[in-house]
């Protein structure tokens, strides 16, 4: 795309929600009705989602505390928590797994996964290889 003599690549990003009730019109014309298209436009757009990141996030803790508690809080005062037992972590706001907050063999802040949730809470719940331990990263200023 060209504009006032600069220029670049413009792309277009469309949900796949809004294209696929018209996939069929799109196709027409331009691939060929073999069977084997569809497999491989299911599997490039598969192999590009799996490599959009993503944000998860987990609440550890919640606090219950006045204004003027929070309005006199100074730095180097400290908070004190219970230990989280079961934590759950979400992306987007979606519950995606349920595990255990402790710490990892190097030291580090860590979840053990107790449950991978597939799909949402209500509808079904899989279970996920034991052990397996997602790292936490804590945020430095």
């Amino acid at each position: 795309m060209e504009l006032d003599g600069g220029g670049g690549p413009l792309q277009i990003t469309l949900p796949f929600s809004l294209i696929e009730p018209i996939r069929d019109k799109l196709d027409a014309g331009i691939q060929s009705d073999r069977a084997d298209t569809d497999d491989r436009w299911n599997e490039a757009l598969r192999q590009e989602l799996m490599q959009v990141e993503i944000e998860m996030d987990c609440k550890l803790a919640e606090l219950e505390m006045t204004v003027r508690q929070l309005a006199n809080l100074k730095a180097g005062d400290i908070l004190a928590i219970d230990e989280p037992g079961l934590v759950l972590a979400t992306v987007e706001g979606i519950p995606v797994l349920r595990g255990k907050y402790g710490k990892s063999a190097k030291g580090q802040a860590a979840i053990a996964v107790d449950k991978l949730i597939v799909t949402p809470p209500e509808e079904s719940e899989g279970p996920v290889e034991p052990n397996k331990t997602l790292v936490v990263k804590e945020n430095t200023p």
